[in-house]
């Protein structure tokens, strides 16, 4: 998959009581991949050209950290390492393949893509910081090493990737739930029924989410905004029947109204029917929901017979 940045890393060192700054290469963003061989995480590839001039030995320390761009102080995701061998050449000065392996746990991912929601635009590329610092020994003793730029990789690569990675659902939406719930096979179907919302979730489509997740119960029933579609519709107490009645069609009626349909009413000035207002955070909250309600349909399904038909 490509990646581009801007365009390159530049790798400075300082030398001397003045701290002057002399460039030793630069890092050209290549491809991004899903790591097969390491332990799973992602592989940076970069292309190594050095300064001819270069006269370091070897390297004492390298470093690689990916921040957060949209974040008002910078945010580490998860953890980049150097092997050893791949290290950008000094002594002598080589130019050549450098890869680095980006380990990301669930919660980092999570993390980037409730950042990537701060005032992104639907199918925004996913973007982060790389600063490179270093320390190599040579002549003039041990010198410091410094250099930064932006990794870009495209939302459809960005969603790719996920899915070679594993990634599905956050931990951040298990964590009111116990063990026994996540394992239950209902709430397992519900989540896979809305991979597709959180597919476009992901992208910045939080309308096309919201309306995903509509046809997901749209499954269940016909029109399941309306209470009727869902009374009576198991073996249960008046009571509770009212209670999921209310729940279902209400939840089914907000994604109808805000994910599918545009206002009733057209706009005095532009005669046009506008779409509600929707930002990332209410989406992601909204599709979340729908894990919940979705998974307590369909348990219900499971166990709750249908009250049988009475013949006249």
């Amino acid at each position: 998959m490509s990646a581009q940045a801007a365009p390159a890393i530049w790798l400075y060192r300082r030398i001397g009581p003045n701290e002057q700054s002399s460039w030793i290469g630069k890092l050209t963003f290549g491809p991004v991949s899903y790591d097969h061989s390491r332990g799973g995480g992602l592989l940076l590839s970069f292309d190594y050209q050095p300064d001819d001039r270069n006269d370091q030995d070897r390297w004492l320390r390298l470093d690689i950290d990916l921040l957060s761009q949209r974040t008002a102080a910078p945010r580490r995701y998860g953890t980049a390492s150097v092997n050893w061998r791949d290290h950008p050449r000094l002594s002598p000065a080589i130019g050549g393949p450098v890869e680095v392996n980006w380990m990301l746990l669930p919660e980092d991912i999570e993390r980037i893509e409730l950042d990537h929601g701060i005032g992104t635009s639907p199918g925004a590329p996913w973007t982060f910081q790389v600063v490179v610092e270093g320390l190599s020994s040579g002549p003039a003793g041990a010198v410091a090493t410094a250099g930064d730029g932006t990794l870009t990789i495209a939302a459809s690569d960005w969603q790719t990737l996920m899915q070679q990675v594993g990634y599905g659902l956050g931990p951040g939406a298990r964590s009111a739930l116990s063990q026994s719930t996540h394992d239950h096979p209902t709430w397992l179907d519900a989540e896979k029924c809305l991979t597709r919302a959180r597919e476009l979730l992901r992208a910045g489509e939080g309308r096309a989410a919201l309306a995903e997740c509509l046809s997901q119960f749209e499954a269940l029933t016909t029109l399941p905004y309306r209470a009727e579609s869902w009374r009576g519709r198991w073996a249960v107490p008046p009571q509770k029947d009212a209670g999921l009645v209310a729940a279902l069609s209400g939840h089914c009626s907000y994604l109808n109204k805000i994910g599918h349909h545009r206002d009733s009413k057209p706009d005095p000035a532009s005669r046009e029917h506008k779409q509600m207002p929707l930002d990332q955070w209410e989406a992601e909250l909204v599709v979340a929901a729908s894990h919940h309600y979705l998974g307590c349909a369909l348990r219900l399904d499971s166990l709750v017979p249908a009250p049988a038909k009475t013949t006249p």
